[in-house]
């Protein structure tokens, strides 16, 4: 039940405060959204390249991708063996 009289102007005056409290906590919460969005932009890694297999279009084949994985285990190999 509501009351049969209500001063909505007297109503919101004595109400200002919790109002304004809850405007301010949520123009808080998007300026920490906002910043958030900003420092994932700025300090995240884009990956640094795509590792999914690929398929040519022509054969249905799948490519064999190349990972670095390969070269950096030879240029480990050519730099531990001694040279004769």
């Amino acid at each position: 039940m509501s009351a049969p009289d209500t001063n909505v102007e007297k109503e919101e005056k004595r109400h200002k405060p919790a109002l304004f409290g809850v405007k301010g906590s949520i123009v808080v919460v998007l300026l920490l959204f906002v910043g958030w969005l900003i420092w994932l932009a700025v300090y995240s890694t884009a990956p640094e390249g795509n590792n999914e297999p690929q398929i040519d279009d022509r054969t249905g084949e799948v490519e064999q991708q190349d990972t670095g994985a390969e070269n950096t285990e030879r240029a480990l190999e050519q730099t531990t063996q001694p040279e004769e």
